[in-house]
């Protein structure tokens, strides 16, 4: 599998309904309506391009600190913030979860980033250092694909909203499983990459472990101008079971 398509998964997602219809109202509701970062420091693990770093910062968090492995994405992200002048409240670095030593955040968020992680054992690895980088009442936000025992995507859904993960059958569904997900753009594939299939109940033991003293789960949440512009039946495959969960945990 090669490495992670930067530029094709930039360039569409810009693009994808389910950008603007899933995921920011998701990331609102993920954030108790922005009212978890108010004057809040903030990590945010696997940023891309910076952009859910903006919308944080533009709704009031103090201080955001971006967080990715690939180079490409990091510069583009600086390159955002300098044009911006937003460089004082916000900085890139270019490195992995599983390396950092970092502290003092109020929240660390992730979204769509944890299940790049290859394994259990990095999973928890990043998970232990998400935990050290919290204050004592800090709180993590993770956005991840649903780990339901009848999770169903489609390449349909894929098309419509723009990315989905190619699942051959049930059977492919273990904790751990390494799968792919496509990205696409006018509904033709234009990117593809690896990710690790973990169930729900995988990721709350391993936020147990690392000391974490309260685990939620929450569905998405789809916009109303998409349900209006679209109708609910659109969203009804992506819904039902819902393809992605919202997953806090609170340190305190």
């Amino acid at each position: 599998m090669p490495s992670f398509p930067s530029a094709a998964y930039s360039s569409a997602q810009s693009k994808w309904i389910g950008k603007e219809h899933i995921v920011a109202p998701t990331v609102e509701r993920a954030l108790d309506n922005w009212q978890l970062i108010k004057q809040k420091r903030v990590l945010d693990v696997g940023c891309g391009t910076g952009h859910i770093g903006r919308e944080i910062l533009d709704h009031g968090a103090s201080e955001v600190i971006g967080l990715d492995s690939s180079e490409e994405m990091v510069e583009n992200a600086r390159k955002t913030f300098q044009s911006l002048k937003a460089g004082a409240k916000c900085q890139f670095i270019h490195a992995s979860i599983l390396d950092i030593d970092l502290h003092g955040f109020d929240v660390v968020v992730s979204f769509f980033a944890l299940h790049f992680l290859k394994n259990k054992e990095e999973l928890s690895k990043a998970i232990q250092n998400i935990y050290n980088s919290l204050t004592s009442d800090g709180v993590l936000v993770i956005l991840v694909p649903n780990g339901v025992s009848n999770f169903n995507p489609n390449r349909e859904e894929g098309q419509k909203f723009g990315a989905a993960i190619n699942l051959k059958s049930d059977s492919d569904l273990c904790d751990g499983r390494r799968l792919c997900v496509e990205f696409f753009d006018n509904g033709e594939v234009v990117g593809s990459s690896e990710v690790t299939f973990f169930f729900n109940h995988t990721y709350e033991e391993i936020l147990r472990e690392a000391g974490f003293k309260k685990v939620e789960f929450l569905p998405p949440t789809i916009s109303e101008a998409g349900l209006q512009q679209y109708g609910e039946d659109f969203f009804h495959s992506y819904m039902n079971p819902p393809k992605d969960v919202i997953i806090r945990a609170y340190k305190g």
